[in-house]
Formats: C-alpha cells, sequence, structure tokens
C-alpha cells in the first residue's frame, strides 16, 4: 500500500515523469529506417561496382544517383541522431520504454519492407523509374501503388520536417 499511495498523490497532483513525446518517438523510430536506407544505398554502390550488365555510363550514372541517396540518406540519420540524443532524458524509464518500442517497430517495418520490395520488384523498379532522384514522395507513392505499405511508411522518415532543429 505504501508504494501506491506515493504513486497516486503524484498522479492527483500531476506531477512526475513526463510521457515519451510523438517528435521523439518518431525521430528514434526514424534513425532505425535511416540507419537501414543508408545500408542498403551503400550495398547498392557496391553492387552497382561490380555489375558489368550495365555499360560504363549507365554504371557511372546509376552509381553517381546511388551516392546522392546515401548522402541524404546519412544526413538525415544524423539529424535524427542528434535529435535523439539531446531529448533523451536519463533515467526516464517511460522515454525509455517509448524508445526500445520505435526502435523495434523500426526494425520490424525496415526487414518488411525489404520483403515487399522483393514482392513488388518489377512493379516498383518501372514506377520508380518514373521518379526523380531523391523525390521521395515519388517513391512513397510507387510503394503504395504496388502494395509495399510499409515502405511507403518508412519512406515518411525522409521529411525531416516535423523535427525542431
Amino acid at each position: 500500500m505504501t508504494r501506491t499511495l506515493p504513486a497516486a498523490i503524484v498522479l492527483l497532483l500531476g506531477v512526475g515523469p513526463v510521457l515519451a513525446d510523438d517528435t521523439f518517438n518518431r525521430a528514434v523510430y526514424c534513425t532505425v529506417v535511416m540507419r537501414g536506407q543508408v545500408e542498403t544505398a551503400r550495398r547498392t554502390i557496391s553492387d552497382l561496382g561490380i555489375d558489368r550488365s550495365l555499360n560504363p555510363n549507365q554504371r557511372q550514372q546509376a552509381m553517381r544517383t546511388a551516392q546522392q541517396l546515401d548522402q541524404q540518406y546519412t544526413s538525415d540519420f544524423n539529424r535524427f541522431r542528434t535529435y535523439v540524443v539531446t531529448n533523451t532524458r536519463s533515467g526516464d524509464i517511460e522515454q525509455y520504454v517509448a524508445l526500445m518500442v520505435a526502435l523495434k517497430r523500426g526494425e520490424l517495418d525496415i526487414t518488411q519492407c525489404q520483403k515487399e520490395k522483393q514482392q513488388t520488384g518489377t512493379c516498383l523498379r518501372s514506377c520508380v523509374s518514373n521518379c526523380r532522384p531523391g523525390d521521395f514522395p515519388c517513391f512513397q507513392g510507387c510503394d503504395r501503388q504496388c502494395g509495399a505499405s510499409t515502405c511507403a511508411r518508412t519512406d515518411a522518415c525522409s521529411d525531416t520536417s516535423f523535427l525542431p532543429y
């Protein structure tokens, strides 16, 4: 009873730990997603370097596009990571739990998105070929159109405008 009484008083007075906010949770989720995007972009760059089915000009153009995406993903990843690190409250158990949930959700979504991309490969390649490099709303639309709904959710991390800085 002595353990619940202080908690009840804290709740009545409105004092206690602040719940992790949506911006923090989204930034944690997007940190995981962007880390996955960076890894994928770097694998793509490596694969393109050894792909002999492309002529040298095609390979060079594809590598340039992949490198631009890698730079954008890396920049976004660093921005999310900085936000998370500077807004993590030491000892806040509720924030820690929210952080762990967001991390796990991001990991699950990256794995599911990779599966969806394999399943919808032809549709996605065809649709994305009409998008300009870095046109994430176009990519997101292709994901939705081709049935890669998890990828459409992870694509939303390319919009960092929700971060206050």
